[in-house]
């Protein structure tokens, strides 16, 4: 793909993307993906304390095996997601 800085969605990503290159880990769709993800993670298990069929995993070891799944997040689990958005849009 060519970049071409007349097609950029706003100054954001292209006048000014060297100034905001940082804010790319949090504004990027990637990110959305990966951020989403964490709030439902933590939905979840705050659910566990919620909800009695989720008792059997509301332990801490648990908890953190979960969180894992957020922290390990990567571009492959990024693409798996996009290829489900496909055929689910």
């Amino acid at each position: 793909m060519v970049f071409d800085p007349l097609k950029n969605i706003s100054p954001l990503d292209g006048r000014y993307s060297t100034i905001t290159t940082d804010l790319q880990q949090y504004f990027s769709e990637f990110s959305f993906f990966k951020y989403r993800l964490y709030v439902e993670l933590k939905y979840f298990i705050h659910l566990t304390h919620v909800l009695p069929e989720l008792k059997r995993i509301n332990l801490p070891d648990i908890h953190n095996i979960i969180l894992n799944i957020w922290e390990n997040f990567s571009e492959n689990d990024y693409q798996s997601i996009k290829k489900y958005e496909q055929t689910t849009n």
